[in-house]
């Protein structure tokens, strides 16, 4: 099975064939429309093009899906666009310089004027196969994608995303940027699903849609001498969801990267927000440095709630610093996982771990959520964060900030109901900043190590209320500010060692 009739409707072709073998030697921009493309087990198609940066637009106007299930070569930059569907199955082998594959219809017009909005497709598109591209990157649209496969791009982006219309900018670039619109297509939610591997070397590796499904591997490291990580976005308008084999990397030899899960930090900036963002126990997160620099950062955000129960690294390396972790949401967050921002030496600094819903409780357990399969539902508010992944974050010597806002839905309280306990490591800093009233009904110990403790309420209506809850920082500074403080039985403080 080779691709068959086509119509060459811009530049030129010459195509030959082969036995199982298709040859097709192209000039630049040259763009095809071809009845059927589809190349099966034991067939290859090679597309022979001037340079990597050239390109050659397949189209298929005939109503048959495209499966690639055997060899798609090029020296060049391939598109292939089929409204009809798109298999590349678990023995495809692409290996081009760039790859843009859609199941969402964009003509050879629009192609050659140069733009890369893509829309009117309802069909999926699945990679189970083997694709690398090598100098260009690797672009997946439709209105369902799934890679059970490997996805791979040297530097360049890799591309996951799906919705009713999707336009990508910057496309040659490493900075890509995309706008995806409708999170359902025909009342079914436009998801991207990993199970498989997608790396982006040092480039960044984006998966969009309404809803994003992360149990693969997704990657941007940069092993090279010198190199800092790259950019890993998990962007959603619904939902995002990674799952337990979720393993998600942006790595460096010198420094880490970047990893963005629901937005932006703070949920500034233009990326969208998801409505829910989930993070399983046996999920992964990794932007530490690996070789001689600072951690990276990474985010997990959400508009409506955040359940963050996994494993987020951001350590530094050698004589760098650790990096920055933020688990929140504009209004609920609940948090059990553990966070390391740890330095790479003594004479490095250790990083930040910021926490900030519009209200919450720290208490010894968290039990105001549901998990059906992989679906995590919050059934409470206020949020919650165990007072556990506080004791083991301040003890590796991460600094741990708890900031409230009380615009956002909610009143900006925070309350300590259980014992926050550094036990170990050296200096840290645990910061409890209430956009309303701040309530602390337990201690707050150190007794390994200094701990700098600041207290913050709002300084109009807010304040500060100590109830049987002494204050212990074997050294270390302690602050209190608000509109008023009350110490209750038990209030102590004390610093000495």
């Amino acid at each position: 099975v080779l691709p068959s009739t086509p119509h060459v409707v811009g530049g030129q072709a010459n195509i030959q064939v082969n036995g199982s073998h298709m040859n097709v030697t192209s000039t630049p921009n040259t763009a095809i429309n071809w009845k059927s493309f589809s190349i099966g087990a034991g067939n290859s198609v090679n597309f022979q093009q001037q340079s990597a940066s050239s390109q050659v637009f397949n189209r298929v106007t005939g109503t048959d899906p495209s499966s690639i299930l055997g060899s798609l070569s090029s020296n060049g930059k391939v598109w292939l666009v089929n409204p009809n569907g798109i298999l590349f199955g678990k023995d495809a082998q692409v290996n081009v310089a760039g790859l843009v594959a859609s199941t969402l219809d964009i003509t050879p017009q629009a192609f050659l004027a140069g733009q890369a909005s893509f829309s009117g497709g309802e069909t999926r598109l699945v990679n189970e196969g083997n694709i690398h591209a090598l100098g260009g990157g690797v672009y997946l649209i439709g209105a369902q994608v799934s890679n059970a496969g490997q996805v791979s791009a040297a530097g360049a982006p890799v591309v996951l995303a799906a919705g009713q219309t999707v336009s990508i900018a910057n496309i040659d670039t490493p900075n890509v940027y995309l706008q995806v619109a409708a999170a359902k297509v025909n009342g079914v939610a436009a998801q991207v699903s990993n199970t498989g591997s997608v790396s982006a070397g040092s480039g960044r590796a984006i998966l969009q849609a309404g809803v994003v499904n992360q149990d693969g591997v997704v990657q941007a490291n940069n092993v090279s001498l010198g190199g800092r990580g790259g950019e890993v976005w998990l962007l959603a308008s619904e939902r995002v969801n990674l799952g337990a084999g979720s393993h998600t990397e942006a790595t460096g030899e010198a420094g880490g990267g970047e990893v963005l899960v629901g937005g932006g930090y703070q949920g500034g900036g233009a990326l969208p927000h998801a409505e829910l963002t989930y993070m399983d126990r046996q999920a992964v997160i990794d932007v530490s440095a690996k070789g001689q620099g600072d951690g990276g950062r990474a985010v997990l955000w959400s508009d409506t709630a955040t359940g963050f129960f996994g494993q987020i690294q951001a350590r530094g390396a050698g004589a760098g610093h650790g990096g920055t972790v933020e688990t929140s949401s504009h209004q609920n967050l609940t948090a059990d996982g553990q966070v390391d921002t740890r330095a790479g030496s003594v004479s490095g600094v250790a990083g930040q771990w910021l926490l900030d819903p519009a209200d919450v409780v720290i208490a010894a357990v968290t039990s105001n959520e549901t998990l059906s399969g992989t679906t995590w539902t919050p059934t409470a508010s206020p949020g919650t964060i165990n007072v556990a992944s506080i004791n083991s974050a301040l003890s590796a010597g991460t600094n741990v900030t708890v900031l409230t806002s009380g615009v956002s839905g909610g009143a900006g309280n925070i309350t300590v109901n259980s014992t926050i306990n550094k036990s170990a490591g050296g200096t840290a800093t645990l910061a409890l900043l209430a956009d309303n009233n701040l309530t602390v009904a337990a201690p707050i110990v150190s007794s390994l190590g200094a701990l700098n403790v600041t207290l913050t309420a709002g300084l109009t209506s807010g304040g500060v209320v100590l109830v049987s809850s002494p204050i212990t920082t074997n050294g270390g500074n302690v602050a209190i500010t608000a509109g008023r403080t009350t110490a209750g039985q038990g209030g102590a403080i004390s610093v000495g060692t």
